[in-house]
C-alpha cells in the first residue's frame, strides 16, 4: 500500500494505491487516525488506484467514519474501481459511505 496526502484547507485528500488487506490494516488505521486530527471539513479518500479491499480495511473505514462524525466532519470516497465498488455494494456499505465517481463530483464542503 502506498499513500499520498494533500490538503487545501477544506479537504484532506488521501490517495491509496495497491491492495488494502489485512497485511496493511494497521498502517491504514494509523494513517487515517492522523487525518482525523486536522480541522479540514472533509476527509476524501481516493480509491482510484486501489485494486482490492478486504473486510479488515472496511472495518478501519467504518471506525474512521465514526470518529469523523463525532467531530462533525465527513468521509467521502472517490473513484473506486469497479471491483472495489462492488465490495462496498455487496457489504451494503455503499449506503453508509458517500461514494462519488470523481473529485469533480464532490459536493460543496
Amino acid at each position: 500500500m502506498q499513500t499520498s496526502i494533500t490538503s487545501n484547507g477544506k479537504d484532506t485528500l488521501v490517495k491509496f494505491e495497491g491492495s488494502l488487506d489485512v497485511s496493511c490494516q494497521e498502517s491504514l488505521k494509523n494513517e487515517l487516525a492522523k487525518q482525523v486530527q486536522p480541522e479540514d471539513q472533509r476527509l476524501v479518500v481516493d480509491l482510484s488506484l486501489v485494486t482490492f479491499i478486504d473486510s479488515a480495511c472496511l472495518g478501519v473505514f467504518v471506525s474512521t467514519l465514526k470518529n469523523l462524525k463525532a467531530k462533525n466532519r465527513q468521509l467521502v470516497f472517490v473513484a473506486p474501481q469497479e471491483e472495489v465498488r462492488s465490495i462496498f455494494q455487496i457489504t451494503r456499505l455503499d449506503r453508509l459511505f458517500m461514494i462519488v465517481d470523481s473529485l469533480k463530483d464532490l459536493p460543496p464542503a
